[in-house]
């Protein structure tokens, strides 16, 4: 198969599969509606209490994997069952370490319960996670898809069914956390049958290694998980359990989008990882189109959220939720730098420089520590989208400053201008319909912008080939495993 048509594939199952995470959004959003504003803060305060530190469950390692076995497929037997049985020993040490934090940080038995519910539940994710990551540096996205489609499908209407046969809080974590773990449990059992050494092993004496080789993603991911929590945390220490969920609806809403810059980074990561050790310019390219997808992307979903962001709140939330519409506005501006923010990591992480993903995420994190407290105390939940804003400006300067010293350019003026220009018309839309409903103002919007994007040429010739090839290659799907290019190298 050729590059485009492999990449078109890669693009469009690792869509398909972080897609499915919308059921998770949608959970969310009926957990809001359902359980009101107060409960819901407790929820989204214990959970960000516990995803603050689920890194020591050390899953982020398995970003490793991508990049060794595209590089090499012989890690898989070599290196995965030990760091996956490195990984159930730090989950279960994970559990018990958050949950005594918890004991200490809060005194509300429901909240302690919460706690270690939530823990369970994402120490679940975890490990199963590990499975996802290896399926996608083997390249085999449809398989994963299929895999998260299934585990979050389920999830969804497990938890949808105690919402709606009008169970409490703490039933509705308990169900979380038991489909988390059912879930990690048969993605575990189907891997250890269909994939050649992704069993758990126990090997202490290899582990050493392992743990050198991998830790610096741990400390990138943890340091971003304390990033984005921090302003969760601080609101719930500081403020009341409403305000915490006034925040928690806006930043579901920003979260979400984060899926985009993911996406293209997991699909592109296995090629940007051989790109690295090859010869030429390729992967100045691949960043170059990369950035310019971004910013088409983001453009209209942040002139959405801070033209209508009242009107979306309250369709989606509900009026007892419209103090979340300033914190959406900030967020909203934080999009795009967000976008540059994780795409750059995985560009520095796939030419093997982690340590300088990590300085930056570590030189972000302080600042939002300390500024976060600071602006909550006079903004409130404002106050903490606004340092999430300001952080992760600071945090795209820093991760494109080492990428063009490396001589790989952001794209040019002249292929932005026609972005920028397709975004005015979109504006206009959106600003016409703000007060109408999200089903009318939403697709108007994007079908003006997508229609003012094709008029002004943005894709480009090859680009458009690449979306002909879409059609060609859903058409014809080969197998996983149909051998690679030439391109592909071998350790």
């Amino acid at each position: 198969m050729s590059e485009a048509g492999r990449l078109t594939r890669n693009v469009f199952y690792t869509a398909s599969t972080h897609g499915v995470n919308f059921l998770t959004l949608l959970l969310f959003i009926l957990a809001a509606r359902f359980l009101g504003d107060e409960d819901f803060g407790k929820f989204s305060y214990a959970f960000a209490l516990v995803t603050a530190f689920m890194q020591l469950s050390l899953y982020s390692m398995h970003n490793r994997t991508i990049i060794d076995v595209a590089r090499d497929s012989s890690r898989v037997s070599r290196v995965f069952g030990n760091l996956l049985g490195m990984q159930i020993a730090a989950s279960i040490l994970t559990i018990a370490l958050v949950t005594a934090i918890g004991f200490l940080v809060d005194p509300r038995p429901e909240i302690r319960l919460l706690v270690f519910l939530l823990a369970v539940a994402v120490v679940g994710r975890g490990l199963k996670m590990a499975v996802r990551l290896l399926l996608k540096g083997l390249e085999r996205f449809g398989v994963e898809a299929a895999v998260q489609l299934a585990g979050q499908g389920g999830l969804f209407l497990a938890c949808a069914a105690v919402l709606f046969a009008g169970g409490d809080l703490i039933l509705f974590a308990v169900v979380f956390a038991a489909v988390r773990i059912l879930d990690a449990l048969l993605v575990h059992l189907w891997a250890g049958v269909r994939i050649g050494g992704a069993r758990p092993r126990f090997d202490v004496a290899s582990w050493p290694p392992i743990l050198r080789a991998g830790i610096l993603f741990v400390g990138v991911n943890a340091v971003r998980d304390v990033y984005f929590r921090v302003g969760t945390i601080a609101l719930g220490l500081l403020r009341t359990d409403a305000e915490v969920g006034w925040y928690n609806a806006a930043t579901r809403l920003f979260d979400v989008t984060q899926e985009i810059p993911v996406v293209l980074a997991y699909a592109l990561l296995p090629t940007l990882s051989v790109a690295a050790i090859l010869p030429g310019d390729r992967l100045a390219r691949l960043y170059r189109r990369g950035v310019r997808y971004l910013l088409a992307a983001a453009l209209p979903l942040t002139l959405y959220c801070v033209l209508a962001a009242p009107r979306l709140i309250g369709d989606v939330y509900g009026a007892e939720y419209a103090p979340a519409a300033d914190p959406l506005r900030l967020l909203a501006l934080a999009v795009f730098p967000s976008f540059l923010v994780v795409f750059g990591a995985y560009v520095l992480m796939a030419t093997d420089r982690v340590r300088t993903v990590l300085v930056v995420s570590a030189g972000a994190t302080a600042i939002a520590v300390v500024l976060t407290p600071l602006l909550i105390a006079r903004y409130g939940g404002a106050g903490a989208a606004a340092a999430l804003l300001v952080t992760q400006v600071l945090a795209a300067a820093g991760i494109a400053a080492p990428i063009a010293r490396a001589g790989h350019a952001p794209p040019r003026k002249r292929e932005l201008l026609p972005i920028l220009a397709a975004a005015i018309p979109c504006a206009v839309v959106i600003r016409l319909l703000a007060e109408r409903t999200v089903l009318l103002s939403a697709p108007a919007a994007a079908l003006v912008y997508v229609a003012f994007l094709l008029l002004l040429r943005v894709p480009d010739e090859q680009e458009r080939g690449v979306i002909r090839s879409v059609f060609r290659a859903l058409l014809r799907r080969p197998p996983d495993g149909e051998p690679l290019d030439d391109d592909r190298r071998s350790g």
